[in-house]
């Protein structure tokens, strides 16, 4: 695209160019967009892996309990 900077300010932008600077607008927003879903699937995913490694602890904190529940129940 050949350089078509805004015309001078007593000339009116013409259909065409408005129709070029929107056009860019929608390509910049979907770029834009691309990049916060793709920041969104990362989030997600480390969300999720949180989450599992939350789910294990609290498995094991559990048993630990249980454990230490058994043994104070045991008489020496």
């Amino acid at each position: 695209m050949l350089n078509e900077a805004t015309p001078p300010a007593n000339e009116p932008i013409t259909i065409d160019a408005q129709l070029d600077q929107l056009i860019e607008e929608v390509e910049t927003m979907k770029v834009t967009t691309q990049d916060h879903l793709t920041a969104l699937k990362s989030l997600g995913t480390k969300l999720k892996a949180v989450q599992r490694e939350h789910k294990t602890s609290s498995k094991e904190l559990h048993s630990v309990r249980q454990t230490l529940k058994g043994l104070q129940g045991m008489k020496l």
